[in-house]
């Protein structure tokens, strides 16, 4: 107003009243426009600073939210975990996850067994020996266990080398199974060596050889026990004090059963059985440290959701990938 003062006595000439009370109407109409303008871009700044928090935001839940999973995975877990739930409060805790596995590890080696008499005979058809060959458990493994055509399989035989490298990596690892069950015969397995060959975890001689290897590994002096010292000593690495710590209480509390300082070969083929309880703790302590994120010692269907990956190939959805992992 100063301004327009000064302007208005050198420059022009006298405004009537009314001429004057006009222009200082423009004025105030002109104050309010930019004072608008100017709250307009305040909002504006405003406005814009609140979209890059929530794409921020939506980006963080984006990346933490389990949107990879798919609804047959969300089905699996989700029934996975209703039949844990034994108490249904929603949550499963240490023992109920046990509790869990070891009735999947049990289902799974009890159905083995009973599916290897039928599966072993329907193999035993080329040579019908009492015996399944190479060949015929080969034929088997592609088309049964890797689900391929003949067309591929007849391909594989011709010319193995084009391979795809996942079929490679499963036929390397079939061969080092097969020489591992077939000790009487290279070029052949009997029934209890079939058994240990589709299903180690189920097979007593299978048991029976882990339970040498141990031995081997920890029977200093060769007495066919191991003594709570042998134990602690690994040949082949230092364990640190949390390791020392934890293979103390496993002797103490699984090993040695009947509490006479010493862990004979009944009680170390009790221990290595894979139906033993304590495999059963001990994977339900590690699927609630890595799963747990509100810190409750529980975990509940939104944190299982969360770690697919985990817990979808754990013995508490399927014991059966758990043993054997994908072909």
């Amino acid at each position: 107003m100063y301004v327009h003062r000064q302007i208005s006595r050198h420059f022009l000439p006298p405004l009537s009243k009314h001429r004057h009370k006009y222009i200082i109407v423009i004025y105030i109409c002109v104050i309010f426009l930019l004072f608008t303008a100017v709250k307009k871009d305040k909002l504006r700044s405003i406005d814009t600073k609140k979209d890059i928090l929530e794409d921020k935001n939506e980006k963080v839940i984006s990346e933490s939210s389990p949107d990879y999973v798919t609804d047959e995975e969300r089905d699996i877990l989700t029934k996975s975990f209703r039949t844990a739930d034994f108490d249904g409060d929603k949550q499963l805790s240490q023992s109920e996850i046990s509790m869990a596995i070891s009735r999947e590890t049990k289902q799974h080696i009890l159905k083995a067994m009973r599916n290897n008499f039928r599966v072993f005979f329907s193999l035993d058809k080329i040579h019908k020996n009492g015996q399944v060959d190479w060949e015929e458990y080969f034929g088997h493994y592609l088309r049964d266990l890797l689900g391929l055509d003949e067309a591929t399989i007849t391909e594989i035989g011709k010319k193995p080398e084009r391979a795809s490298r996942d079929i490679k990596e499963s036929l390397s690892r079939l061969k080092a199974s097969w020489s591992e069950a077939a000790r009487t015969n290279p070029d052949a397995v009997n029934i209890d060596e079939f058994l240990g060959l589709e299903h180690p975890e189920s097979s007593h001689s299978f048991l029976t050889q882990r339970v040498d290897e141990l031995m081997g590994k920890f029977d200093a002096d060769d007495d066919g026990k191991l003594s709570r010292s042998e134990y602690l000593l690994d040949p082949f690495k230092d364990l640190s004090p949390d390791e020392m710590q934890i293979r103390n209480k496993e002797f103490s509390d699984v090993l040695d059963k009947n509490k006479d300082g010493v862990a004979d070969k009944k009680e170390i083929v009790q221990f290595l059985d894979p139906k033993n309880p304590h495999w059963a703790n001990d994977e339900a302590i590690s699927l609630i440290h890595q799963a747990d994120q509100d810190n409750n010692q529980m975990v509940s269907l939104e944190e299982m959701i969360a770690k697919p990956d985990l817990f979808l190939v754990s013995k508490l959805v399927s014991a059966d990938l758990s043993f054997h992992g994908e072909f």
